[in-house]
């Protein structure tokens, strides 16, 4: 999974820790568990790749969207942990709910 982290703070942190229950449909797919210890700067983001073994009723939710051409219901549940420059660690519950789309002309690949 390509995982956007976002830094919403104007000073440069290091993300530490992530531990997110992600959903897909009404499904449990599993849980994304990283230790990525990058920095980014402030109002800035990047990405991150986590392996993840997704549940069986999950895949059957992805392969149900994709051989619809449909769009994929997911949320994002639990805490990233993050050190901003020069001060104590601190962590950040995280509640989300999005949607992938199909990429044109990319067949099988969900954005």
């Amino acid at each position: 999974v390509a995982l956007r982290l976002q830094n919403y703070s104007s000073m440069p942190m290091t993300f530490d820790d992530v531990a997110l229950a992600l959903t897909v449909g009404d499904s449990d797919a599993g849980t994304l568990q990283a230790k990525p210890g990058i920095s980014i700067g402030g109002t800035s983001a990047d990405v991150i790749n986590v392996d993840l073994v997704p549940s069986s009723a999950a895949r059957l939710v992805v392969a149900d969207a994709l051989a619809g051409n449909r769009t994929l219901a997911y949320g994002l549940k639990g805490t990233v942990a993050a050190t901003p420059q020069e001060k104590k660690q601190r962590s950040f519950d995280i509640s989300s709910r999005s949607t992938l789309n199909q990429a044109p002309g990319l067949p099988g690949v969900l954005r």
